[in-house]
């Protein structure tokens, strides 16, 4: 299971409860997708760290989305523009 979060972490939903308790499990699957939080024994969506983690790669992930997005516009606008 270790290896199958660290390719996908949304991995975690498909395994036994047992697994989403182990912390090495957990951490290596929201360090892959911060998604995976949801999946998550209920007391690791209190530990601060763990959470604040995944904000940090859901704030990262959505502002590299926002200046694709404006690039692909910019880009698009050149083209039909000139």
């Amino acid at each position: 299971m270790f290896e199958a979060v660290k390719q996908d972490g949304l991995a975690l939903r498909f395994a036994a409860a047992p697994m989403r308790r182990e912390k090495h499990i957990v951490y290596a699957a929201c360090a892959q997708n911060a998604s995976a939080l949801e999946f998550t024994a209920l007391y690791f969506r209190k530990d601060t760290e763990l959470v604040n983690s995944c904000l940090k790669q859901k704030v990262v992930a959505r502002v590299f989305w926002m200046f694709s997005t404006i690039h692909l516009c910019i880009h698009f606008a050149r083209v039909v523009l000139l």
